[in-house]
């Protein structure tokens, strides 16, 4: 897929290319390995697919690579991006890059067709969707809340850990992301004038906003698991009171129990014919005393 930007992005076949146009590409490796261009893509062919995002300066071009969680967080979007200076180049087996410049050049226009201009749209259609996707995660973590002030705790662990990996995963995505964009501000090669340099640090601000909020909701997600503890600490102490209750209440059972089983020949109360009634009644009334002062003392 080849581009010439002018007020738009138009596509263009790779005959159609004009000396001193701006041009915007998009292959496959295996693309790439085949197409000639008027550039040589050697650097940025053997540039490898990197887990992280970051950009590196060579002597003629800028190399960025990228690494965006997909929409599941279970997979990277992984492609390369070769600037030049009347040129962007990118590799991407993932059609990630080329759905964002089939969108850019159906809905923009620009008054100064610039490639700075046009790096910075493609970084923001990147991330256009994570402020919501930072909603739902809220929400999520709200939902979780909500579920451990109403008592139902169950799988708690499970989903407040996928959803903390999620937000890490973002985070650090938008602090590699400052990174490659601060590194392509320095404008080492000077490919970028000043009012590209402008757009380029806004969306620094914006994904500094970003990373920002993700830091939010990790600390939302810790102090939800502080509370889901608490809870469980309360339910606990719960437990306890009830299991201390009935041993308390049940201690002095059994010592009678104990007294009374060791069958002496000289304990009356063994040929007292009513003994057995004297016992069980005793026992009532120490259950019925017990109860009454742990509510008293409002153990219970």
């Amino acid at each position: 897929m080849l581009y010439q930007l002018t007020n738009q992005l138009h596509e263009i076949d790779i005959n159609q290319i004009e000396p001193n146009t701006r041009l915007i590409a998009c292959f496959t490796h295996q693309q790439a390995l085949d197409v000639k261009l008027p550039i040589d893509l050697t650097t940025l062919i053997a540039q490898p697919l990197s887990r992280f995002c970051k950009a590196e300066v060579h002597a003629d071009c800028m190399i960025a690579a990228f690494s965006i969680p997909d929409t599941t967080f279970h997979k990277k979007k992984q492609f390369l991006l070769g600037i030049w200076n009347e040129m962007l180049v990118f590799i991407d087996d993932t059609h990630t890059a080329e759905a964002i410049l089939k969108t850019l050049a159906e809905t923009r226009q620009w008054k100064e067709p610039q490639l700075g201009r046009l790096v910075y749209d493609f970084l923001e259609m990147l991330v256009l969707d994570h402020p919501q996707k930072l909603e739902t995660l809220e929400n999520q973590i709200a939902g979780l809340e909500e579920d451990v002030f109403k008592g139902t705790l169950n799988r708690f662990n499970h989903q407040m850990i996928a959803i903390r990996k999620e937000v890490t995963a973002l985070s650090h995505t938008y602090r590699q992301l400052d990174d490659l964009t601060m590194e392509l501000i320095e404008n080492e090669n000077d490919f970028f004038n000043d009012h590209e340099l402008r757009f380029l640090k806004l969306f620094s601000n914006r994904i500094n906003r970003l990373r920002e909020e993700t830091l939010t909701l990790r600390e939302y997600s810790m102090q939800v698991r502080e509370v889901y503890q608490a809870q469980l600490d309360l339910r606990q102490n719960e437990i306890m009171k009830v299991l201390t209750v009935i041993t308390a209440i049940f201690m002095p059972l059994t010592l009678i129990a104990g007294w009374y089983g060791m069958n002496f020949i000289n304990m009356p109360e063994l040929t007292w014919q009513y003994g057995y009634p004297m016992i069980i009644l005793c026992s009532i009334l120490i259950i019925l005393f017990c109860i009454w002062l742990f509510k008293k003392k409002r153990f219970l």
